[in-house]
């Protein structure tokens, strides 16, 4: 689990490395801390405040659809305010693609 605020300075490099890791018994998770522009909203002005307002996590929400992997091995959520998560909400976030990654990796021999 990586928790981040989304920069990076190797897009590449990073999108490769989780290509080829698809291959391997790995899921990557992450989780950004900040409100998402893809979570805003709202229409006219108070829209586009709110989009201004919130962080561009477009990089991580870019891996999290990536296509050309064996397997899709990671996920991404953001939270604005992650002192205020229950730990079953916080739970139930690491646990949306998780079990499903856990099924794909057998069908694909990736785990036993």
């Amino acid at each position: 689990m990586f928790v981040t605020d989304g920069a990076t300075s190797d897009d590449p490099q990073t999108e490769q490395y989780l290509k080829e890791s698809s291959y391997e018994p790995i899921f990557w998770q992450f989780m950004a801390i900040g409100k998402s522009r893809k979570d805003v909203k709202g229409k006219g002005i108070l829209g586009w405040l709110g989009q201004a307002k919130a962080s561009d996590f477009t990089f991580l929400e870019r891996l999290d659809e990536m296509s050309d992997r064996y397997v899709d091995n990671c996920d991404f959520f953001s939270l604005e305010y992650p002192e205020n998560i229950a730990d079953q909400a916080l739970y139930d976030l690491l646990m949306t693609e998780y079990p499903n990654w856990v099924k794909l990796a057998k069908i694909n021999n990736l785990l036993r």
